[in-house]
């Protein structure tokens, strides 16, 4: 029983640290209590977010955009996010 506890306690972090990284919590939860807490935690640390933020209204966008659809800021080549060193496309 206490092992029980402890693999939903544990699902459960992995769950908010999706939800601070802007993922679903119940899906990161759910993946975690199914399978294991270090399976959806690894997960969670190794998958990139897919967008970027607006400097002006800080709301999501994705990576490719050239205009924020919600304020209407034009991206610059500065505004581009920099890649992690190992990640960069060939």
């Amino acid at each position: 029983m206490l092992f029980f506890l402890i693999w939903i306690a544990c699902a459960v972090i992995v769950g908010a640290i999706a939800r601070a990284k802007d993922r679903s919590f119940l899906g990161f939860f759910l993946i975690s209590a199914v399978f294991s807490p270090l399976i959806g935690l690894i997960v969670v640390l190794v998958r990139q977010s897919g967008g970027k933020k607006c400097p002006s209204c800080v709301e999501k966008v994705k990576l490719e955009a050239k205009k924020c659809r919600h304020c209407g800021h034009k991206f610059s080549d500065k505004d581009e996010p920099t890649r992690a060193a190992g990640l960069e496309e060939v």
